[in-house]
């Protein structure tokens, strides 16, 4: 069949979504291709990177004869031993805990906006919360940003919030319902305690009226920085706490979207 085909056939048979290359590759070896005239070419596309290993590798041309002579394509119905060990040897060797394959990069696409609109269902109230604490964090931090101009960590403190109510509020219905989701998950409870360590204990206690009322001339002004300092910090750990298991209970939310629809 080499040479009784030429490139102009292309343009004659084909619709033309693509516009290849004035000539026509039919052997190759390796990262080195040939055309229909024996002309060499050194293929630094690797067929658009999917065939990076290069061309007619021993091992992969066994391989491939191999699976020939046992099993050809069976369809999503089932599943086979070569997919299972590839699916297998990626999770014990990354990051990931599930592997999804495809034929396409639409199909991968496709794949990433399901499985993110599965996985963020609670989006909008998350960048509300983490808009907040966000601000809280710049509060904290208000004596770095002095060094900048005194007092301009309220800027920043107002740029995050605005920031951060920006797509809640444009979807003000999910929101809401996202938060009335929010009080229901297993470490909401902890989160609000240390919220109240926080902002309220922690203020209260640092009162100069309180402990002068309570203990008069005996005040000491280190017993009223301890116990505010020490109120925040133990509200900072529940709030902690409450975050890495939030990031446990999402991750598990992750899982549940990979798993098989019955």
């Amino acid at each position: 069949m080499s040479g009784s085909m030429t490139r102009e056939d292309f343009d004659a048979y084909l619709v033309p979504c693509f516009a290849p290359a004035p000539f026509i590759p039919v052997r190759a070896a390796g990262s080195r291709v040939w055309d229909q005239q024996g002309k060499e070419y050194i293929d630094m596309a690797g067929g658009i990177a999917v065939n990076a290993l290069g061309h007619a590798h021993p091992a992969l041309a066994q391989a491939l004869q191999d699976q020939l002579a046992k099993l050809w394509h069976i369809g999503n119905g089932y599943t086979n031993e070569p997919v299972l060990q590839l699916a297998k040897t990626l999770v014990q060797s990354t990051f990931a805990d599930k592997v999804f394959f495809c034929n396409s990069g639409a199909e991968a696409n496709e794949a990433a906006l399901k499985l993110a609109r599965k996985y963020a269902h609670l989006r909008y109230s998350n960048i509300l919360i983490g808009g907040f604490f966000l601000a809280m964090l710049i509060r904290e931090l208000d004596g770095l940003f002095d060094l900048l101009s005194h007092g301009s960590w309220v800027w920043f403190a107002l740029l995050a919030t605005a920031g951060s109510l920006l797509l809640p509020l444009r979807h003000l219905r999910q929101t809401l319902s996202q938060l009335a989701e929010y009080t229901r998950t297993p470490y909401y409870g902890m989160m609000i305690s240390g919220l109240l360590a926080i902002l309220v204990f922690s203020r209260l206690f640092g009162m100069h009226g309180l402990w002068y009322a309570v203990l008069e001339e005996n005040y000491a002004r280190v017993v009223k920085n301890t116990v505010e300092e020490g109120s925040e910090s133990f509200g900072y750990m529940l709030c902690l706490t409450a975050t890495l298991g939030y990031a446990c209970y999402f991750r598990g939310l992750a899982r549940q979207a990979l798993s098989p629809q019955r």
